[in-house]
């Protein structure tokens, strides 16, 4: 190469490449104004909804749902703080303990309705009424709240749910800053009062509810609790303010309702049932109370009477469930009654003390801090007279 080739060929080279990375420079910061322009467009055409799914016909979807929809042009998907995994180690015993942990996940909307579909429940939508700043807010902890490690917590039905959840989220989107005005106050009713409303066709399911569930269900709501039911949760974002406009922009159904066929294994009544029973097994005992078959069957009922009050006792102590704390069933239902009326060193005195305050327990029962289920009254009474009965049997 001559030194005239080499002057001709150097200029050249240099213009063509400030001209290739002069244009590739000029792409690059028009194309990233373009995306930042579209990012704005975007999140001025999302919507973001608050999903409440109605009641189902099992015991575990009977309070309803709630869930958040981010709707964009060209996708929707939907944050489910209400997920676990079945494959988790030691899943059922984890789930009775209160120790499996709950997820937040996201999902399709598509997928997200279909089990609804299949269910027949409904599903309705309220639009926040959010600025583009907010909703990028939102959407920003949504998305940190499904990173692998923020996706699971610690599930509390009454303080920290699926409802409870989506509260606190908009509250933080928010900072904090949403007036939920008078329907946030105290309703004056108690947890176990609230979650009765759904039960009405549930008598077996509210009867196990009352016996598991002590002290703590019978709390009185205080301003803000009542969110923990997607019901309530929906009427609070309804009456709620930000920035002295309404929360919600509107509000419609994705989902019609559909009648929902509550799973009834029983057709009688919890009270009727237990009633009845009740009645034939004092008849029995009164009849025998002389023979050996009463001392039998007293046994058999303290045996039942013991296995109530042994699972209310690990319910207590060894799960985390805070609901079932401090349970006053345990008063007529003693885990004792498993061992103590079969040792002949200890029977008589124990079934005296049992006797003494399951009578106590039955004259007050109406006055006790808890909301003790009115089926198990006759059930108490049956108890009571085995007891006696064995008592009489063993000084015979």
């Amino acid at each position: 190469m001559n030194h005239f080739t080499f002057a001709i060929l150097v200029p050249n080279l240099i213009r063509d490449f400030f001209m290739k990375y002069f244009w590739v420079a000029l792409f690059f910061c028009f194309f990233g104004n373009a995306v930042n322009a579209q990012f704005e467009t975007k999140t001025n055409e999302t919507e973001i909804y608050i999903l409440t799914c109605s009641p189902g016909a099992d015991l575990y979807s009977v309070f309803g749902h709630t869930a958040i929809m981010v709707k964009t042009p060209t996708t929707d998907f939907v944050y489910n703080y209400g997920t676990f995994d079945f494959n988790t180690d030691n899943f059922y015993v984890k789930f009775a303990r209160g120790q499996l942990p709950y997820k937040v996940a996201k999902e399709e909307f598509g997928y997200f309705q279909y089990g609804y579909i299949r269910e027949q429940r409904q599903i309705w939508a309220q639009r926040l009424n959010f600025t583009s700043k907010q909703k990028t807010t939102l959407i920003d902890l949504l998305e940190v709240n499904v990173l692998p490690e923020n996706a699971l917590y610690k599930y509390d039905f009454f303080y920290d749910n699926c409802a409870t959840r989506i509260r606190d989220i908009i509250d933080e989107a928010t900072g904090n800053t949403v007036d939920w005005g008078k329907a946030n106050k105290a309703n004056g009713s108690t947890f176990r009062q609230m979650i009765d409303v759904y039960l009405p066709d549930m008598e077996w399911s509210d009867l196990g509810i009352d016996i598991a569930l002590g002290l703590p269900c019978d709390y009185y709501v205080q301003d803000g609790e009542q969110a923990f039911l997607p019901d309530s949760l929906m009427y609070l974002f309804d009456n709620a303010r930000l920035n002295g406009n309404s929360l919600m922009a509107d509000g419609f159904e994705v989902l019609p309702a559909e009648p929902i066929q509550v799973k009834k294994k029983f057709k009688d009544s919890s009270f009727k049932v237990i009633c009845f029973i009740s009645i034939v097994l004092l008849i029995v005992l009164f009849i025998y109370r002389r023979k050996r078959f009463s001392r039998i069957l007293s046994a058999l009922i303290l045996l039942v009477n013991g296995l109530v009050g042994t699972l209310i006792f690990l319910l207590w102590f060894f799960t985390d469930h805070n609901a079932t704390m401090d349970n006053l069933n345990i008063l007529w239902a003693s885990p004792l009654n498993l061992i103590l009326p079969f040792l002949k060193f200890s029977r008589k005195i124990w079934l005296q003390i049992y006797s003494g305050i399951t009578v106590a327990t039955l004259m007050v029962w109406s006055f006790l801090p808890q909301d003790m289920h009115e089926s198990l009254v006759p059930f108490v009474f049956v108890s009571l007279f085995s007891a006696l009965i064995y008592i009489r049997r063993i000084d015979e």
